[in-house]
């Protein structure tokens, strides 16, 4: 049995280097990720950390806010990565699990960042930006609404902090924050996860991001880069469809065992299911306009949505050659925005639904 919650493909280098034919080989790709997925669990198991647990802050959540906060590093004094740090520690969940990225916004085109940000972010007071790696985001994932206003609110205020994004649906600037900044930690309760050299101690524990977290109260653990850089690494969801190949393709090898592209894959959606869904699942359908909709219009518009979205909760079931994966799709009905959670199975050539809920 295979359950990787996340797997980060789309510029991971060990998976470049060690699939060079990658098409000629999708089973070993498997058995690679389950060996990766076994090494790392071991390791978080040392550390008291159940991967199990770990599902809600590594995957997006239908019921769930994404939420970049904004600083302006010009600004700030020093180490303007610690100062944010120390802006946003105060007021996060402590018994919450959430992905915590970080970095400068890198992006040449400007015009298409500040009109982004013009429609997209709210900004307090008046900051001059003149370049965009002048912005620094922390980018925090699996949040409710209340914990996301109490980020919100305790941030506003603190020094160079210029602003945010509520990042939960797709947009431009979650597409540029998508390329360019990375996860620092996952932080799992009062424990901050994350990474250290491969060849370090197999005891080490690290905090390599050097967030002050002790003087906040939390603890910290690290495992190898190698298997944090592949499975404790959040995605941030794009609307460039390009931006998920070498995702989709590797992604589908650990659930199938194939080398394929999951958006170019035929889709196809049972008339039993519909009905099982819109009966079991009406209010989701209903969200987004989908109760009436013919089974080949469902399947068409699910082919749409995979086709910029990545896949997520990758299951293979060696005993029954079973195998599925989940991809979060956005409906935009009368003027409402609604995610719902597509879980989808791989059989005969084909993707074939099996639940659709919000």
């Amino acid at each position: 049995m295979l359950s990787v919650h996340t797997l980060e493909a789309r510029d991971n280098a060990m998976l470049d280097v060690a699939f060079q034919n990658p098409a000629e080989s999708p089973e070993t790709i498997r058995r690679e990720i389950a060996s990766a997925l076994a090494t790392a669990t071991s390791q978080l198991k040392d550390r008291r950390v159940p991967y199990a647990e770990l599902r809600t802050a590594l995957t997006p959540q239908v019921d769930k806010r994404e939420l970049a906060l904004m600083f302006d590093s010009a600004v700030m004094d020093g180490w303007y990565g610690g100062q944010a740090a120390e802006a946003v520690l105060p007021h996060l969940n402590r018994k919450g699990n959430h992905s915590i990225l970080s970095g400068d916004i890198i992006w040449k085109d400007l015009d298409t960042l500040f009109a982004a940000l013009d429609k997209e972010a709210v900004i307090w007071g008046r900051p001059k930006i003149y370049m965009s790696n002048q912005i620094y985001v922390v980018y925090v994932t699996n949040l409710s609404d209340s914990a996301f206003n109490a980020l919100v609110a305790g941030v506003k205020g603190a020094p160079g902090a210029m602003g945010y994004v509520d990042c939960t649906y797709a947009g431009v600037i979650k597409t540029i924050l998508s390329t360019c900044i990375g996860t620092r930690y996952v932080k799992y309760g009062g424990r901050f996860i994350n990474s250290h050299p491969f060849d370090s101690e197999p005891d080490a524990n690290e905090n390599g991001p050097f967030w002050p977290l002790e003087d906040f109260g939390y603890d910290f653990v690290s495992i190898e880069d190698i298997y944090f850089d592949l499975l404790l690494c959040y995605k941030i969801e794009a609307i460039v469809p390009a931006f998920a190949f070498n995702d989709g393709h590797f992604s589908l090898a650990a659930a199938a065992g194939i080398w394929k592209d999951p958006r170019s894959i035929p889709m196809f959606v049972e008339e039993a299911k519909l009905e099982y869904l819109a009966k079991e699942k009406g209010g989701s359908l209903a969200k987004v306009g989908l109760t009436d909709l013919p089974t080949e219009e469902l399947a068409k518009k699910l082919q749409e949505k995979l086709a910029s979205s990545y896949i997520y909760n990758l299951v293979w079931n060696s005993d029954k050659d079973f195998s599925n994966f989940a991809t979060m799709i956005e409906f935009n009905n009368n003027g409402r925005r609604t995610r719902l959670r597509a879980v989808l199975k791989y059989e005969d050539e084909q993707l074939g639904l099996v639940s659709l809920f919000g």
